[in-house]
Protein backbone atom coordinates (compact mmCIF):
# COMPACT_ATOMS: atom_id res chain seq x y z
CA UNK A 1 0.00 0.00 0.00
CA UNK A 2 1.65 3.43 -1.26
CA UNK A 3 -0.04 6.37 0.05
CA UNK A 4 0.38 9.75 -1.75
CA UNK A 5 1.49 12.63 0.40
CA UNK A 6 2.22 16.49 -0.24
CA UNK A 7 5.74 17.40 1.88
CA UNK A 8 5.53 20.35 3.37
CA UNK A 9 9.27 21.99 2.84
CA UNK A 10 10.09 23.12 -0.55
CA UNK A 11 13.20 23.11 -2.21
CA UNK A 12 15.38 26.36 -3.03
CA UNK A 13 17.69 25.47 -5.05
CA UNK A 14 20.41 24.08 -2.51
CA UNK A 15 22.94 21.11 -4.12
CA UNK A 16 22.74 19.03 -1.19
CA UNK A 17 20.72 17.29 1.63
CA UNK A 18 23.07 18.96 3.91
CA UNK A 19 22.74 22.80 2.25
CA UNK A 20 18.84 22.45 2.21
CA UNK A 21 18.59 21.00 6.08
CA UNK A 22 21.24 24.32 7.31
CA UNK A 23 19.68 26.59 5.23
CA UNK A 24 15.99 25.92 6.50
CA UNK A 25 15.49 27.19 10.15
CA UNK A 26 12.52 25.41 10.05
CA UNK A 27 14.41 22.43 10.59
CA UNK A 28 16.80 24.13 13.15
CA UNK A 29 13.53 23.71 15.86
CA UNK A 30 13.33 20.29 14.56
CA UNK A 31 16.55 18.53 16.08
CA UNK A 32 16.18 16.50 18.81
CA UNK A 33 20.05 15.48 19.42
CA UNK A 34 23.06 16.67 17.23
CA UNK A 35 25.65 15.29 15.38
CA UNK A 36 26.46 11.56 15.44
CA UNK A 37 24.62 9.11 17.47
CA UNK A 38 24.32 5.61 17.73
CA UNK A 39 24.31 4.77 14.03
CA UNK A 40 26.10 7.84 12.85
CA UNK A 41 25.54 7.00 8.90
CA UNK A 42 22.04 7.19 7.41
CA UNK A 43 18.63 7.43 7.77
CA UNK A 44 18.06 3.55 6.88
CA UNK A 45 20.54 2.58 9.58
CA UNK A 46 18.75 4.46 12.50
CA UNK A 47 15.19 3.72 11.23
CA UNK A 48 16.50 -0.26 10.98
CA UNK A 49 18.56 -0.29 14.36
CA UNK A 50 20.82 -1.47 11.95
CA UNK A 51 24.70 0.10 11.49
CA UNK A 52 25.45 -2.72 8.43
CA UNK A 53 23.50 -1.34 5.73
CA UNK A 54 25.29 0.77 3.25
CA UNK A 55 22.03 1.73 1.33
CA UNK A 56 18.60 2.46 0.81
CA UNK A 57 17.62 0.07 -1.53
CA UNK A 58 19.41 -2.71 0.27
CA UNK A 59 17.85 -1.39 3.99
CA UNK A 60 14.27 -1.62 1.71
CA UNK A 61 14.92 -5.53 0.80
CA UNK A 62 15.39 -6.21 4.15
CA UNK A 63 12.66 -4.64 5.90
CA UNK A 64 10.52 -6.15 2.26
CA UNK A 65 11.55 -9.52 3.81
CA UNK A 66 10.79 -8.90 7.38
CA UNK A 67 7.90 -6.83 7.34
CA UNK A 68 4.46 -6.54 6.43
CA UNK A 69 3.03 -3.46 5.44
CA UNK A 70 0.41 -1.34 7.62
CA UNK A 71 -2.88 0.41 6.42
CA UNK A 72 -3.14 4.33 7.26
CA UNK A 73 -5.19 4.06 10.55
CA UNK A 74 -3.45 1.56 11.80
CA UNK A 75 0.00 3.63 12.13
CA UNK A 76 1.92 2.57 15.84
CA UNK A 77 4.84 3.73 17.44
CA UNK A 78 8.05 2.09 15.89
CA UNK A 79 6.65 1.28 12.37
CA UNK A 80 9.14 2.22 9.49
CA UNK A 81 7.98 5.32 7.12
CA UNK A 82 9.53 4.94 3.60
CA UNK A 83 9.43 7.64 1.64
CA UNK A 84 9.75 7.25 -2.51
CA UNK A 85 9.70 9.25 -5.89
CA UNK A 86 7.58 9.36 -8.44
CA UNK A 87 9.66 5.92 -10.11
CA UNK A 88 9.73 4.42 -7.22
CA UNK A 89 13.08 5.09 -5.95
CA UNK A 90 13.37 4.60 -1.97
CA UNK A 91 14.60 7.97 -0.68
CA UNK A 92 14.28 8.22 3.20
CA UNK A 93 13.31 5.85 6.30
CA UNK A 94 11.79 7.66 9.28
CA UNK A 95 10.48 5.95 12.44
CA UNK A 96 7.04 6.45 13.96
CA UNK A 97 7.51 8.58 17.28
CA UNK A 98 4.26 8.98 18.46
CA UNK A 99 1.09 8.62 16.31
CA UNK A 100 -3.19 8.18 16.66
CA UNK A 101 -3.22 5.91 14.32
CA UNK A 102 -3.57 8.74 11.11
CA UNK A 103 -0.72 9.76 8.37
CA UNK A 104 -1.94 13.10 9.30
CA UNK A 105 -1.22 12.81 13.08
CA UNK A 106 1.95 10.99 13.26
CA UNK A 107 5.63 12.15 14.45
CA UNK A 108 8.28 10.78 13.15
CA UNK A 109 12.38 11.16 14.24
CA UNK A 110 14.92 10.93 11.23
CA UNK A 111 18.07 10.83 11.06
CA UNK A 112 20.06 13.48 8.20
CA UNK A 113 23.04 12.01 7.88
CA UNK A 114 25.96 13.51 10.23
CA UNK A 115 23.57 16.52 11.06
CA UNK A 116 21.53 14.70 13.46
CA UNK A 117 18.09 13.27 14.48
CA UNK A 118 15.14 15.26 13.35
CA UNK A 119 11.14 15.47 15.16
CA UNK A 120 8.73 16.26 13.03
CA UNK A 121 5.02 15.50 11.10
CA UNK A 122 5.39 12.71 8.87
CA UNK A 123 4.70 15.09 6.04
CA UNK A 124 7.09 17.84 7.39
CA UNK A 125 10.36 16.84 5.82
CA UNK A 126 11.60 17.94 2.40
CA UNK A 127 9.65 17.26 -1.14
CA UNK A 128 12.66 15.81 -2.57
CA UNK A 129 11.74 12.44 -0.76
CA UNK A 130 9.58 11.70 -3.05
CA UNK A 131 5.58 12.30 -3.15
CA UNK A 132 4.48 8.45 -1.64
CA UNK A 133 4.95 6.97 1.23
CA UNK A 134 4.89 3.25 2.83
CA UNK A 135 4.44 2.08 6.20
CA UNK A 136 5.69 -0.90 7.48
CA UNK A 137 6.12 -2.80 10.77
CA UNK A 138 8.51 -5.26 11.52
CA UNK A 139 8.98 -7.19 15.31
CA UNK A 140 12.68 -8.28 13.73
CA UNK A 141 15.72 -6.32 15.79
CA UNK A 142 18.03 -5.51 13.54
CA UNK A 143 21.68 -6.28 14.51
CA UNK A 144 23.48 -6.87 11.69
CA UNK A 145 23.39 -7.75 7.99
CA UNK A 146 21.45 -10.67 8.63
CA UNK A 147 18.05 -10.36 11.09
CA UNK A 148 17.31 -11.69 14.02
CA UNK A 149 13.44 -12.51 15.02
Amino acid sequence: MRYKVKLQLTYKGETSDTEYIINNPQLENNLICKGKGLFDKECFNYALNNPFLYCCERAYEILYDNSKQIKNGDIKENDIIVYLDEDENTNHFAKVYETDGTIKNTIIRSKWGQLGIYETTLTGIPEFYGCYIEIWRTKIRFITEKVIK
